[in-house]
């Protein structure tokens, strides 16, 4: 029995600009599949024992030549080997065990910085930002961090972050009011760590947490002209961001 067949996986629809799988593992036929359906991965993640898969139309990407890993050695050799095909990371995340990274070729130069395992969250974010960088996705292992960073865009003017047990809804809200989006959140360490950065041009943006991955609430979101800009998962729950286009 394939991964695609065992009863509770959900498959994707292909007839949409974003759609989604929910299965056991990582299905690199399906992978296959999306792209020559006209459809890059744009992020996996991971809660309890299933894996979210997220696609989104190439119309809408503007990245190309995907590759993606998983593996349960860190992949700083592949990433430096694609660095020097001009692929930039778009992923790279410890999920169940394994590390997981996905690279593409973007348009122009994002000006990333080595992932490295480093100290506290805070303190390594702001070292960055003195060196006008700042931080797409980090993951922790253990105490240390790995952050993938790149160069400052003019739209981001400052950031916050917040580190809890729970998801900080309250900070959330209280920020949103101030211009600051969610640029990724993270569970690691038995807490929330979720970066906001300050952004000169606003859009709306609304999140959800649910323990059942929420299938029918990404479709009425899609409806209303949103899509899913950050998915992982974490304390028993799937956490989704959508930011409207």
């Amino acid at each position: 029995v394939s991964g695609a067949e065992r009863v509770g996986d959900i498959l994707p629809d292909f007839s949409r600009d974003q759609t989604w799988a929910i299965l056991g593992k990582i299905d690199g036929d399906l992978i296959k599949k999306a792209w020559n359906s006209g459809h890059n991965l744009q992020q996996v993640a991971a809660c309890g024992n299933r894996y979210a898969l997220l696609f989104e139309s190439k119309k809408h990407s503007k990245q190309t030549m995907q590759i993606w890993q998983n593996t349960k050695d860190y992949p700083l050799e592949v990433i430096k080997k694609n660095w020097n095909d001009k692929r930039s990371i778009l992923q790279l995340n410890h999920l169940r065990g394994m590390w997981f990274l996905l690279m593409a070729k973007l348009p122009g130069n994002p000006g990333q910085g080595a992932p490295r395992k480093t100290g506290k969250f805070g303190d390594v974010i702001n070292e960055h930002w003195k060196k006008k960088y700042l931080v797409r996705h980090a993951q922790s292992v253990g105490e240390k961090w790995v952050m993938v960073t790149e160069k400052q865009p003019p739209n981001v003017t400052t950031w916050r972050w917040f580190a809890n047990p729970k998801f900080p809804e309250e900070k959330i809200r209280e920020n949103w009011g101030n211009n600051y989006r969610i640029a990724f959140a993270q569970y690691s360490n038995a807490k929330w760590y979720v970066m906001m950065y300050k952004v000169k041009k606003t859009y709306f943006q609304k999140y959800i947490l649910r323990a059942q991955f929420p299938v029918d609430e990404i479709e009425a979101a899609a409806k209303e002209g949103y899509y899913v800009h950050d998915l992982n998962g974490g304390s028993g729950k799937w956490m989704v961001v959508f930011n409207k286009r």
